[in-house]
């Protein structure tokens, strides 16, 4: 930074140019702070990683895209616009520091961007949707920050002025502290589990309840296994992702498709997804006890099998109970 205010110096000889590097820069650095500490405080990691049966918060982000972009989008406009007007006040440059902020929150979703791009071709394929979600979300991230430049003038009655910031720095901070521990205090509590199951089962269409009991019957599958899967996986793969893995099967076929995500060289309906499950996968696989009880030992063997994503086992135990309902 002192090489580029001296390039500034010398471009920019009279005082106020040099003077407004410190607003400049700083307000890159607050906003991209801003932005790291708040969603680190939440660690939504979702579609990266299978979040657990009880995390509420979680399911609430992923249950639309509409709820997914906007959690990812918003606190960057509100972030941009407040630097946008804060640094418009004074004449420093806003409209480079919000395309900075933007590229710099980014970057590590970029990172991501090439790692899955130099994966194995196998893993290629499979985290295709989520490359796709990244790229958008990338996009977004720049269309956003240039927005909230665009929209200073409007939201300029909103952003207190730099004195207000300064008098009530604490008590923000203070808040982002109360803040983040509540999202904290939120996460990982079971108690809601059970709940989430069953949203997730009102999601699915009564027809594909009634195809999977059907196809199970006929292929030798236990029904209820066949349902507590769908219900975990529609969980973490919602509808509107699952259009995704479609788009993405036009580009490439290969990866894993439909309700029960399974791996196929080709996209797949919700309904032959069922069908290829049972039939090359739950087939005579057995999770009950002599007395016809669920054995969770048997039933965690399957869910590990099935997905070696810890988490995954919670969620198979929380949606088995709700498919024994449907």
């Amino acid at each position: 930074m002192p090489g580029v205010a001296i390039v500034l110096l010398v471009l920019h000889p009279e005082p106020q140019a040099v003077i407004n590097l410190q607003p400049f820069f700083l307000g890159i650095v607050l906003g991209s702070a801003f932005l790291f500490a708040f969603y680190r405080a939440i660690q939504f990691q979702w579609p990266d990683s299978y979040f657990a049966a009880g995390d509420t918060v979680s399911y609430a982000i992923s249950v639309s895209p509409i709820r997914y972009l906007a959690f990812r989008l918003l606190p960057i406009y509100a972030t941009c616009v407040f630097v946008a007007v804060t640094l418009n006040r004074l004449h420093a440059a806003p409209l480079i520091a919000v395309i900075a902020i933007g590229v710099i929150y980014a970057s590590p979703t970029g990172r991501s961007v090439l790692r899955d791009a130099r994966a194995d071709p196998t893993i290629r394929r499979h985290r295709a949707p989520v490359l796709v979600l990244r790229v958008i979300t990338i996009l977004g991230i720049q269309v956003v920050a240039i927005l909230a430049f665009a929209s200073r003038g409007v939201m300029a009655p909103l952003v207190p002025s730099v004195h207000d910031v300064v008098v009530t720095l604490w008590t923000a901070a203070i808040a982002g502290i109360l803040g983040a521990y509540a999202i904290q205090a939120s996460r990982g509590r079971t108690a809601n589990a059970q709940k989430l199951a069953n949203r997730s089962a009102n999601s699915i269409p009564s027809s594909l309840w009634d195809s999977a009991k059907r196809i199970a019957e006929a292929g030798g599958a236990d029904p209820t296994l066949v349902k507590a899967i769908m219900i975990a996986e529609n969980l973490q793969r919602p509808r509107w992702f699952r259009h995704l893995e479609r788009l993405k099967s036009r580009l490439s076929p290969e990866g894993t498709y439909g309700i029960m995500q399974v791996s196929s060289s080709k996209w797949l309906t919700d309904q032959e997804s069922i069908r290829k499950a049972v039939a090359t996968r739950l087939r005579g696989v057995t999770v009950r006890n002599a007395t016809g009880e669920v054995d969770y030992e048997k039933l965690r063997s399957v869910a590990m099998l099935w997905n070696p994503d810890p988490t995954f086992v919670d969620l198979l135990w929380s949606a088995w109970w709700e498919a024994t309902e449907r």
